[in-house]
């Protein structure tokens, strides 16, 4: 079977796991992993890659991010028309300037 498949699954093998401070005890499912199809593993190798970009990458200076979304009934042209990105990328930035 496909590793990832088996990623999180109980019955694919895990370890047991005992909290110090109450006693409980719970199953820890076995991670595979993979580099792809996998979103836990995917997920964790992406916040180490953003802790290494702040500590020896990266100024300390503030940064922004930014998301823009367009509205589901205007995304069909630009799925179709890739070259309408350009307009709407320059749109997007004069809005960010003017603000």
């Amino acid at each position: 079977m496909v590793q990832y498949l088996q990623c999180g699954d109980l019955h694919a093998g895990f370890a047991p796991i005992r909290c110090d401070a109450c006693g409980k005890e719970r199953a820890l499912a076995f991670s595979c992993k993979e580099r792809t199809f996998c979103r836990p593993w995917a997920q964790k190798r992406a916040v180490e890659f953003g802790e290494w970009l702040c500590r020896y990458l990266l100024r300390a200076v503030p940064y922004r991010h930014l998301v823009l979304s367009i509205p589901k009934i205007l995304r069909r042209f630009f799925r179709h028309d890739r070259t309408l990105l350009v307009e709407l990328s320059r749109c997007a930035a004069e809005a960010l300037l003017l603000r």
